[in-house]
């Protein structure tokens, strides 16, 4: 059951008044929290409904525990950070639930013109279309480097990674280190627990984070890739022969593909 009137709880912030109606159900369980997308409208987008124990600040409301909550309508993209989650709207806006105790669900105020959404555990990111990143939350600020010049970004738990239209990267977090030096030619990344990663136009991979929560380097040989995914503690790499090549933590399970696995397209991975 949904409650439209969840839209009006003080817990949800936007930078915008949402609205709208939807069609279909599709639903993914991420971390602390289930998360479903109701009704597919066509390019009207989604409306977002959450629900999850209230302790951790998964559902908006102080009033109810596992009932759903409509958060988001006319949504075109959700992220989803440990006790909170951000939705992207089609006119650029970005609304936000949940726990708040970094500062990282208080969406600022008159932000518009988004293009791509991210979450770490603490912050929220949004890109901007003329390449500005804008950060809240969190007690680790994007470098310099990070807040203009940008095309994708990639939050995990602890870490964040911004790919910059010179095809070079920036990663901050408490657990990240700085990118190798030399680093170039990227065209994606991503970010799990406390790594991130790197897919570069030659079709190479380059990972790094900090154990033991880290998924670990690439495989050495590994190329022929045109998209990654990344896990909690795993990293997984699409190849252009639809084969899947996955590594991680000893403690993270997902990283065990198959062997019979062919013709792949896409990946998901929640936590072990």
């Amino acid at each position: 059951e949904t409650t439209p009137s969840a839209m009006d709880d003080p817990s949800i912030s936007s930078s915008r008044r949402p609205r709208a109606v939807m069609t279909a159900w599709v639903s993914l369980m991420l971390g602390c929290g289930l998360w479903t997308t109701p009704r597919l409208h066509g390019a009207e987008g989604l409306t977002v409904v959450t629900w999850g124990d209230l302790n951790w600040g998964w559902s908006p409301g102080a009033w109810k525990r596992w009932r759903g909550e409509v958060v988001a309508r006319e949504a075109t993209a959700i992220a989803l950070g440990y006790f909170h989650g951000l939705a992207l709207h089609r006119d650029g806006t970005v609304t936000s639930w949940g726990a708040d105790f970094s500062g990282q669900a208080k969406v600022p105020w008159g932000l518009t013109g988004v293009t791509a959404i991210a979450a770490t555990m603490q912050q929220s990111l949004a890109l901007k279309a003329d390449g500005t990143l804008v950060a809240w939350g969190g007690i680790h600020a994007p470098p310099d480097r990070a807040k203009t010049g940008i095309k994708a970004i990639a939050g995990g738990t602890d870490v964040a990674i911004a790919l910059r239209t010179d095809g070079t990267v920036v990663a901050w977090g408490p657990y990240i280190a700085p990118a190798p030096e030399g680093l170039s030619n990227v065209v994606e990344v991503v970010a799990g627990a406390q790594h991130v990663a790197a897919l570069k136009e030659d079709g190479t991979v380059v990972a790094w984070g900090t154990e033991p929560a880290s998924a670990g380097p690439a495989p050495p040989g590994l190329n022929g890739v045109v998209k990654i995914f990344s896990g909690d503690q795993s990293l997984f790499a699409l190849r252009a022969d639809g084969r899947l090549v996955a590594w991680g933590s000893p403690s993270d399970y997902s990283h065990r593909v198959p062997p019979d696995l062919t013709e792949v397209v896409s990946v998901t991975a929640t936590s072990s």
